[in-house]
């Protein structure tokens, strides 16, 4: 009798120690899923920062970024989002407030889906960028910064990390950075200017290139500029077979042609034709040019979206 007594308690244990973990877990899924409000994040267009940018390029200066721009880079580089394992991160999203720097990335894990919250600090060290993550959050749970850096590490394997910072190379960015700043609502980097033989291609002068021989006015560009025109093409040419309408293929052929052209001669007088591929663009409807828009982004890279405008002032 006294054994029987002993088995059923020792059962009741059980079933209580389970219970217990089966609400807790319930209880932890909840917490992570959680969201006590609406996320509300602006993107602004690619083409009005990459504007910026070039003009930039030219002069130097700072470069004043706010959280719609931070989204619009983070969104070129997130286009289709990054899986590893069962984990994929949907995208990355920023707020700045008040001085602060705050990062959301809805993650999706096996059925689940959640965001991750955290503040970012942000610099420059020695000629790299260095984010720190603080005051991590899965929903309401908060959890330690290790956790996000193993979690990035994991999921972007070329990024390094040393010393609780993730390392960003500045060869990740189209263009130098030599300064960052964040006041309340902005984060400003400066922007060197340029050297206009090494990412530039020359304006025509109308005079003969005393370089070339003679008879013949045609430069070749310079290795770094021509090696960025040929990607610029590769991938246009994956951009013409992707858009829908045959006035979109027709815009995205002459401006193949031209950029040929460029790659052929830096001399080459390309305003002319990049003035009437301006025009012919304006003349597609909204939903021609939404969807341009959209295929462009979705395979040209930032250095390409670069040197795209910088052409043809899209």
């Amino acid at each position: 009798m006294t054994k029987k007594t002993f088995h059923l308690t020792k059962t009741k244990l059980f079933i209580t120690l389970f219970s217990v973990l089966i609400l807790g877990m319930v209880w932890l899924t909840h917490e992570a899923m959680y969201e006590n409000n609406v996320i509300v994040v602006k993107v602004s267009p690619v083409g009005q920062l990459v504007s910026k940018v070039v003009a930039l390029n030219k002069t130097g200066g700072m470069l004043e970024l706010t959280a719609a721009d931070l989204n619009s880079v983070a969104t070129l580089y997130m286009k289709n989002g990054i899986t590893s394992g069962q984990f994929t991160a949907e995208g990355i999203y920023f707020q700045i407030n008040e001085g602060r720097i705050e990062l959301f990335a809805p993650v999706r894990y096996m059925n689940f889906s959640f965001i991750v919250r955290s503040e970012i600090k942000i610099s420059l060290e020695k000629g790299e960028i260095t984010v720190i993550p603080e005051n991590t959050h899965v929903g309401k749970i908060q959890i330690p910064a290790q956790i996000v850096l193993d979690f990035a590490k994991r999921m972007w394997n070329e990024v390094p990390i040393e010393k609780g910072k993730l390392i960003l190379d500045m060869a990740l960015l189209p263009f130098s950075i030599s300064e960052i700043e964040l006041s309340d609502n902005t984060l400003s980097v400066a922007i060197p200017k340029t050297v206009e033989v090494a990412t530039t291609i020359p304006e025509p002068t109308g005079q003969p290139n005393t370089n070339s021989s003679a008879g013949n006015s045609t430069k070749t560009p310079t290795n770094a500029t021509r090696d960025l025109l040929i990607k610029t093409r590769n991938q246009l040419v994956k951009v013409k077979i992707a858009v829908k309408t045959e006035p979109e293929k027709q815009i995205i052929s002459e401006i193949i042609t031209v950029i040929a052209k460029v790659i052929d001669n830096a001399n080459y007088p390309y305003q002319n034709e990049a003035s009437a591929v301006k025009a012919n663009y304006g003349k597609l409807s909204e939903t021609e040019k939404s969807d341009l828009q959209t295929v462009i982004l979705t395979y040209l890279d930032a250095s390409s979206l670069i040197k795209l405008q910088s052409i043809f002032k899209l």
